[in-house]
């Protein structure tokens, strides 16, 4: 008391004289307790603001850790999309190609353990390919991120809103990027499917309050994630709200105070806007729960006021209260250790911390089983030379000896050794660790990124670059690469073929000296107005140029701007330039011969138009003058049929317009057209369509038109020469008709009456002379009825008169019969005449009748030309092709090579002695050969002089008409 109250109660004393020693006391321990009352309301709002400031710093530390975690995890779902992008931007979306890519897909899913699914979206928005089986009646056309991948060029990463997906049933939220081919062209869109459950597992084991919040927002402001969950706030915008409207929009990162929107509590909300994606992560401690512990050491403060009188127990609460501070400090800083292993044994990239002495490993992130393939169990302990490439050993024991020496951070890129056998890229960011003085602790702290992807995607594009150069090398074209600066940074080889000079002489410059001098400012401007953007994404335009020869060449030139796709600004100008000039060579003759064509059009006789094709005279020639009356001037406006005569201009409209639907390509139509003095003139007008050379479309339909006036003529002449030789044809049969009734009844009178005198039927004739005379008319009529018989039906087969009644004929029977009735005529003539028949002789076609008469009549021929003591052989049987035949072969005169064609002529006979001696009119052969070939058979003679005849008569099968 002397020692620390006695200065302070002298002083008072001083002061207040009146005093007693014990209000003095009571005075001094007053102010006492108050002042520590003062001092302990003091220390307790300043521990208020401390507990604020200590979640807020613990939100942020939070708000980091998982926005790092976030990022990662989305920038492995990404590698996969990109590798998607790449593989089709190379191989396309053609359907040869679905199979292979759902295998690629399926693998990409099964070592991305973040992805749900992987699907690739054709242009149309259906579903082209998974690394899962399609579902049905999936279509994502109308989806916002397929609608943004298909309308802007862009190929970035975009994130749907959350939806409840039908293949989980649960909430997930859509990864894409655009697909293009190789020339930009939008093929469709590479979506990863995640489950909004994995976020929630990246933050399930943080130990926060009941009424603490973590939340992933879109930057647009629309929720993706939220715990604890709520339904109706997943896909909920608030943009609106403070968050976005007042602090996201300013600063990237930050905290501070509001009412939540979604349920009005009060938190202390620190967030974190994700710099390579469109995410914003937010950490929210609720007020309540931050000030809780607060709230319980100022109600203790204020109970103990009351007992402030007895000092002793009041500062003995002071301690315990301290104590318990230090306490929950204490657990406060085991909690946040643990939030910091939590966040590292589930980070996307491997975490290790290792002795900087022996390099053994300490520690091991569980990611370590996705990078390496093994567990951390298997990695603890081990020494990173084990898993080490040997020939990178070196570069990396060189960065560990550096950072034993002082150096505080390095980086390396290596390979490493998984349970498979197979090499993984691997990026280590290694940095020591230092106490709170600077000191080394002897450890070192290493992330571990698995980039095997970049690797491979970096060798491939190396790879492609080295195509592109091979294709540029052997390109036919010559190439040019061009910076903004005009200056040549690349010349194909093929410059020395076309312009003659060696690429070597062009890199590097920028003049245009082997431009033609007339088209070099065409050239420059044109250069300028691409890398200005002015003209199109494509530029094609031709200009001349100089050969080193001094000649004049034509060149086509197709320009495109490459630009950085995020400053739009042009990096180099690529030119392919070809040698066109046979090409504009010919297109000059071209135009001379059109010139010469149309020289011809302008002075030929015969009338050339050329219409569009709904009709429109384009072109008339002046032949029109010339045969219509109509001038070229007169006809230019009007259409194709408006001088075309009323009832033929329908034919003519129709064929016209199926012409210029392209249905037909050339028509010949005939009508009359008014001439321009009133009268008709018939004309004969061929069209032909005239097609597009490239995509075959109708252009227009040009037509000849020729004066078909006196052919028309001469064809009513022919008509009614017609008319009259069918009226004189219908004489002739009439005549042939009443002719065969007036000849055929007398002679059959006279011949039945002679034989009635020669057989003396109604008693003797008396004089023996009188029956020879009787025998003489008889014989001299049967042979003038075969005459007329022959005449009048060969006249019937001219005039189309003969009808046949066809059947199937037994042939051997009709020879036997035909050789039995010629029999006496070969006896009385001394002929051996003899008929076989063959076995299974099939059937025959044709009339019996008709049949029958062809047969006498060869019979007859071969008796008439066969002299006394020859032979006749008749065999029925089959051809060489296996139809039946009739042969009628004999012994003789026989018929010459040169006369085979005059025999079978009609009334044609060989003049020699042996014809003269016999009878006959020359009809026999003709009129068989007639008849054989309306039965649908054929004659064939086989004759010599001196050797004999041989007539063979071939049928058709009855098997083979009924066939047909």
């Amino acid at each position: 008391m002397n020692l620390a109250l006695g200065p302070a109660f002298d002083r008072i004393r001083r002061h207040c004289p009146n005093l007693t020693v014990q209000a003095t006391a009571g005075v001094l321990v007053a102010a006492v307790v108050l002042l520590l009352v003062g001092l302990d309301l003091w220390n307790t709002w300043t521990a208020r603001a401390l507990r604020l400031e200590v979640s807020r710093v613990q939100a942020q530390n939070l708000a980091d850790s998982l926005a790092q975690q976030v990022s990662r995890s989305i920038d492995l779902i990404d590698v996969s999309l990109r590798e998607v992008q790449d593989r089709v931007a190379i191989d396309g979306l053609e359907p040869a190609q679905v199979p292979a890519l759902n295998d690629f897909l399926g693998a990409l899913a099964r070592i991305t353990p973040q992805l749900r699914d992987l699907v690739v979206l054709d242009q149309t928005g259906e579903w082209l390919a998974g690394s899962i089986p399609r579902p049905s009646n999936i279509i994502a056309r109308e989806r916002d991120f397929f609608l943004d991948h298909r309308d802007q060029t862009g190929r970035g990463i975009a994130i749907s809103a959350p939806y409840l997906s039908r293949i989980s049933e649960r909430f997930s939220i859509a990864i894409s990027r655009r697909l293009e081919d190789a020339q930009g062209r939008f093929l469709g869109v590479v979506l990863a499917g995640v489950d909004v459950s994995y976020f929630e597992s990246l933050y399930n084991g943080l130990s926060l309050g009941k009424r603490d919040t973590i939340v992933l927002f879109r930057d647009d402001g629309l929720v993706l994630a939220r715990k604890p969950v709520v339904a109706l706030a997943l896909g909920r915008n608030v943009a609106d709200g403070p968050l976005f409207r007042d602090h996201v929009a300013k600063a990237p990162w930050g905290s501070f105070t509001a009412d939540s929107m979604i349920d009005g509590v009060r938190r202390i909300q620190t967030y974190r806007r994700l710099s390579e994606l469109p995410l914003v992560v937010l950490i929210a401690v609720a007020e309540d729960g931050a000030l809780a512990g607060w709230r319980r050491e100022t109600t203790a403060h204020l109970g103990g006021i009351g007992l402030l009188t007895i000092v002793v127990a009041l500062l003995a609460w002071r301690i315990a209260v301290l104590w318990a501070r230090q306490r929950e400090a204490e657990r406060e800083t085991a909690k946040a250790v643990a939030d910091y292993r939590l966040l590292a044994d589930n980070a996307g990239d491997m975490i290790v911390v290792n002795d900087l002495a022996t390099l053994d490993r300490r520690y091991i992130s569980p990611a370590s089983l996705a990078i390496y393939g093994r567990s951390p169990a298997e990695l603890i302990g081990t020494n990173p030379r084990e898993f080490v490439h040997p020939d990178d050993w070196p570069a990396v024991e060189a960065i560990w000896n550096g950072l034993r020496s002082g150096d505080k951070q390095a980086m390396s890129c290596h390979r490493s050794l998984r349970p498979d056998g197979q090499w993984a890229w691997v990026e280590v960011k290694s940095q020591v660790v230092q106490d709170a003085t600077g000191r080394p602790t002897g450890e070192v702290v290493s992330v571990v990124r698995d980039v095997s992807a970049r690797i491979a995607a970096e060798r491939a594009m190396r790879e492609s670059e080295l195509r592109f150069r091979a294709i540029a090398e052997n390109a036919t074209d010559i190439i040019l690469r061009i910076g903004p600066d005009g200056m040549r940074r690349y010349v194909s080889p093929a410059a020395r073929e076309i312009l003659g000079i060696a690429p070597a002489d062009m890199v590097g410059g920028n003049e245009l000296r082997r431009v033609h001098p007339d088209d070099r400012a065409l050239v420059a401007d044109r250069f300028r107005r691409m890398i200005e953007g002015e003209g199109p994404e494509i530029g094609t335009y031709s200009f001349r140029a100089l050969h080193s020869d001094g000649r004049t060449i034509w060149l086509e030139a197709r320009d495109r701007v490459l630009r950085d796709e995020i400053t739009g600004r042009p990096i180099e100008l690529i030119s392919m330039l070809r040698d066109m000039t046979e090409r504009v060579h010919s297109e000059d003759e071209l135009r001379e011969s059109e010139g010469r064509y149309r020289l011809l059009a302008e002075n030929a006789t015969d009338m050339i138009i050329r219409t569009s094709l709904d009709g429109r005279r384009l072109y008339t020639s002046p032949a029109y003058r010339d045969i219509l009356g109509y001038s070229p001037e007169e006809l230019r406006i009007g259409e194709a049929g408006d001088i075309i005569c009323p009832e033929d201009r329908p034919a003519f409209t129709e064929v016209f317009s199926e012409l210029a639907a392209g249905r037909r390509d050339a028509v010949a139509v005939e009508y009359r057209v008014r001439h321009r003095d009133g009268h008709l003139v018939w004309v004969e007008t061929r069209l032909k369509l005239v097609r597009d050379a490239k995509t075959g479309a109708p252009v227009e339909v040009v037509g000849v038109v020729r004066d078909n006036s006196r052919q028309k003529a001469n064809e009513e002449k022919l008509r009614a020469a017609h008319a009259e030789a069918e009226r004189s044809n219908r004489m002739r049969s009439a005549f042939f008709s009443n002719m065969s009734h007036e000849l055929r009844t007398p002679l059959n009178a006279v011949i039945g009456f002679a034989d009635l005198m020669r057989q003396e039927t109604l008693g003797p004739l008396g004089l023996p002379k009188y029956r020879e005379y009787a025998e003489d008319i008889h014989t001299s009529g049967e042979h003038l009825l075969g005459i007329i018989n022959d005449i009048l039906d060969f006249a019937k087969l001219e005039a189309g008169a003969l009808v046949l009644h066809q059947e199937p004929v037994v042939l051997g029977a009709l020879v036997a019969t035909s050789c039995r009735l010629m029999a006496g005529k070969a006896e009385q003539k001394g002929i051996d005449l003899t008929f076989s028949v063959a076995d299974e002789m099939p059937q025959a076609l044709g009339d019996p009748v008709r049949t029958k008469q062809v047969l006498l009549n060869l019979l007859s021929n071969a008796i008439k030309f066969t002299p006394a003591g020859g032979k006749i052989r008749v065999a029925a049987g089959s051809a060489a092709d296996g139809s039946p035949a009739i042969s009628v072969a004999d012994t003789g005169i026989g018929i010459a090579a040169e006369d085979l064609i005059k025999v079978v002529e009609p009334f044609g006979q060989v003049d020699n002695a042996r014809n003269r001696e016999g009878d006959g009119t020359g009809l026999g052969l003709p009129l068989s050969r007639r008849l054989m070939e309306m039965q649908g058979g054929a004659l064939e003679i086989a004759s010599g002089l001196g050797v004999g005849t041989t007539v063979t008569a071939r049928f058709l099968k009855v098997e083979a008409e009924l066939v047909g």
